[in-house]
């Protein structure tokens, strides 16, 4: 069975790019480097792994899931990239709604957690 990832490339002028895919990471990589990624990223090149999470077995769940990750703040993302389980199961239960996130639940979220420290 096809098995998505979830990608977020760092750019070279430290912006994020987050993104689901079927893709290897290698391919993944070689695609956007090349210039043949997104109009984001090809204005942005070179750009690097710096996180993926792996195993996604629903389209819609991946694309969720991705789409939850860039509606984070910054401080957030850094939080869920060294291993925030409260962020990751948060992201991850968007996703398994397969559909399009709620952004009013979303922002009241990111409210809720916006003064804990890191």
């Amino acid at each position: 069975m096809k098995q998505y990832s979830i990608y977020v490339l760092k750019c070279s002028d430290n912006s994020l790019y987050t993104s689901s895919s079927l893709e290897e990471k290698d391919d993944f990589l070689q695609r956007h480097n090349s210039g043949n990624g997104e109009p984001y990223t090809k204005g942005r090149l070179p750009v690097t792994l710096f996180w993926e999470h792996k195993g996604i077995e629903d389209k819609w769940v991946a694309s969720s899931v991705a789409f939850a990750i860039r509606k984070l703040y910054n401080y957030q993302k850094f939080r869920l990239f060294k291993g925030d389980i409260e962020i990751l199961d948060y992201v991850l239960s968007e996703g398994n709604k397969k559909g399009p996130i709620r952004v009013k639940n979303f922002e009241n979220y990111l409210k809720s957690i916006e003064g804990r420290d890191g």
